[in-house]
């Protein structure tokens, strides 16, 4: 359970141990022991207050837990739209690399990628954002960094392989460097 879910549910706890039937009427029989008409009407309404407000805490608490959850599921045109587009998409790139059996291998994916397959997958819990969305959005976020120079070396690496070429062409530094670190130089062929 992720932090902010751990802190709603707790919250929630909270609110319900503050007002059960226990703890309200102990405090009315506390009111009434007192046996003062204004004492027992004042404690009658903060009991009242504190549970309008505990009511209305409540109500916010099932508010955020409802949102958190309505933004973890996907809808039915959401499920279908994914069906219809990955199942052709599988379909070109097994045609795409040759794959043997391709048109049984596909018959077999169909059904589990089926909008009624992945409803049942959602109902018993499946996050399919969370489990699927947020670590293609991570693997696509490091192949994009992975392109881009870093912001640290600058562009030292395009610069080493420039010095690399340079290397390869002059003879004599090339023989240097094999020497520098001891290997032995390649026969020219």
């Amino acid at each position: 359970m992720d932090p902010q879910t751990a802190e709603l549910t707790t919250r929630l706890a909270e609110v319900a141990v503050r007002n059960t039937a226990s703890v309200i009427s102990d405090r009315i029989r506390a009111a009434k022991a007192q046996r003062k008409d204004r004492a027992v009407i004042a404690e009658m309404d903060e009991i009242i207050t504190s549970l309008i407000n505990d009511k209305n805490e409540a109500i916010q608490i099932a508010q955020a837990l409802d949102e958190k959850f309505v933004a973890q599921r996907i809808s039915d045109e959401e499920l279908t739209h994914v069906t219809d587009t990955l199942v052709p998409i599988i379909e070109k790139l097994a045609e795409a690399a040759e794959v043997e059996d391709a048109e049984e291998t596909i018959e077999l994916i169909k059904p589990v990628l089926s909008a009624e397959t992945l409803k049942v997958l959602q109902a018993l819990g499946f996050n399919f954002k969370q489990a699927i969305g947020e670590p293609l959005t991570a693997l696509l976020r490091a192949l994009i960094l992975k392109q881009a120079p870093d912001p640290e070396t600058g562009d030292l690496k395009a610069q080493q392989q420039i010095e690399s070429m340079r290397l390869a062409l002059d003879s004599e530094a090339f023989a240097r460097f094999y020497a520098l670190w001891g290997i032995e130089q390649p026969a020219e062929g």
